[in-house]
């Protein structure tokens, strides 16, 4: 680390699809064929929304790396029909009446919008709803998408090393993580180490 232009992995974050658990109390009432509240699969064909609990899915638009991951998640999940039917395409394609439009401009107003009652569901990091020690509080029930191809590999960049701030950061991050104590720190936030 301390070479400007050099980017490094520092955490992988991980999607949830989430609600409160006084609005949906069960895995299961989010995607059906759930049985706990992790999916470590890459392909989610055996999986699909449970449409008859899920009535209002928030999502974050296209600039929000959340955003992006939740369309790729959803359209896994979505069930694709013959050349009669629309084909759902997130984001810009057709989409589900269920599915908010306009998306929210980031994965912060997404949570806002589901805890506010707005959406009964919606896609952010698992670091949004991660309460103390890398615990997610019973308030939410959520399913993890832990799978390589749905975690999103957050990268740190120093910038300029001759800003002593911007310096004394990078070497914090990388004193952590070469000292082991990165680890439990970011896990304690809900991510992934890198």
């Amino acid at each position: 680390m301390g070479h400007a232009g050099t980017a490094y992995s520092y955490a992988r974050g991980i999607p949830v699809f989430f609600a409160l658990s006084a609005n949906i109390d069960n895995v299961n009432k989010l995607i059906t064929g759930a049985t706990s509240s992790t999916i470590a699969a890459a392909d989610l064909t055996s999986y699909s929304v449970n449409t008859t609990y899920v009535t209002s899915v928030a999502l974050a638009n296209s600039t929000a790396p959340y955003g992006v991951a939740a369309y790729a998640i959803l359209n896994d999940l979505l069930p694709i029909y013959g050349s009669t039917n629309p084909v759902y395409n997130l984001p810009d394609g057709t989409r589900p009446g269920w599915v908010h439009f306009p998306y929210y401009s980031d994965i912060g107003v997404t949570m806002t919008n589901v805890t506010n009652g707005n959406n009964i569901s919606g896609f952010v990091g698992k670091s949004q709803i991660c309460g103390t020690n890398g615990q997610v509080p019973s308030t939410y029930t959520y399913i993890q998408f832990t799978d390589p191809t749905w975690t999103l590999d957050q990268k740190a960049i120093l910038l300029d090393n001759t800003n002593s701030a911007a310096n004394g950061l990078d070497s914090y991050i990388s004193g952590m993580i070469s000292g082991g104590t990165w680890n439990s720190w970011v896990q304690g936030k809900c991510y992934f180490s890198p």
